[in-house]
């Protein structure tokens, strides 16, 4: 399987795209699709036909909206192929009332079909070749909190486990057992938790989620921009509970696991 980070960054980042993964086999599955995505991902697969399918883990714009100007790009070069939508529950009114109020009238003129598929903790499912199962995470509380759902794909023996914005969550460390690759949240610093409204996860709670999941490789992403560069203290915090490999990948960084 190929592993491409097409961006690593959170919400406001002015020097990183936001988190999206793009998993290849025989087929292509994307991981989120915010609003800084659309670019980055033109210019590495500009082919109108490449990606079969995308799981989006909350509807925050810096996870979901990127996936409207794709769609209208590729309206506009003339796909036919169906895109397959994985989210949470309630994503498809979601979308299409994102769709009508940044595009009115556009959503029911797209060139090619959205087909779209409930992501059920327990409940396991195909999409583009890759085998998905799904874990609740955790992504701010209260009258904030919203569905936010964690991922596993499987193809070929390889697993890559990826937990959306969340807190340190026992469920996504049961989901990501015996994975290649854990993709966590990792927002900032242990230190300055009392900031982070339930809201995301430390590179600690990311490196204790490997551990216990027998991960092989953590990748830390979702860093607040003030630490993306910083990755000495992210690695060191995270391998003070994980000792395998610990990762701050950068965009466009790809690895084959």
């Amino acid at each position: 399987m190929r592993v491409t980070f097409i961006g690593t960054g959170e919400a406001y980042s002015e020097t990183r795209s936001n988190v999206s993964i793009l998993l290849q086999g025989e087929h292509s599955l994307l991981l989120d699709c915010g609003h800084l995505v659309p670019p980055a991902f033109s210019r590495r697969f500009p082919d109108h036909d490449f990606l079969d399918a995308v799981f989006i883990s909350h509807w925050h714009a810096d996870h979901l909206a990127g996936l409207v100007p794709l769609c209208m790009r590729w309206r506009q070069e003339g796909r036919k192929k169906t895109l397959r939508v994985i989210g949470p529950a309630g994503l498809p009114e979601k979308f299409r009332q994102l769709f009508e109020l940044v595009y009115p009238g556009f959503y029911n003129r797209l060139s090619f079909p959205l087909v779209f598929d409930d992501a059920v903790p327990g409940v396991a499912l195909e999409a583009a070749g890759f085998r998905l199962s799904f874990a609740h995470g955790q992504h701010l509380t209260g009258e904030l909190a919203l569905p936010m759902i964690a991922v596993r794909a499987e193809h070929g023996g390889s697993a890559v486990c990826y937990s959306g914005d969340t807190t340190y969550q026992p469920a996504i460390a049961e989901l990501a057992r015996g994975c290649r690759l854990l993709v966590h949240d990792a927002y900032q610093p242990s230190r300055l938790d009392y900031k982070n409204l339930n809201a995301h996860c430390s590179p600690l709670g990311a490196g204790r989620c490997a551990r216990e999941a027998g991960a092989g490789v953590l990748a830390l992403v979702h860093v607040h921009r003030t630490f993306s560069e910083r990755t000495w203290e992210l690695q060191a915090e995270a391998s003070s509970e994980f000792m395998g490999n610990v990762l701050v990948p950068a965009d466009g960084e790809v690895l084959e696991i």
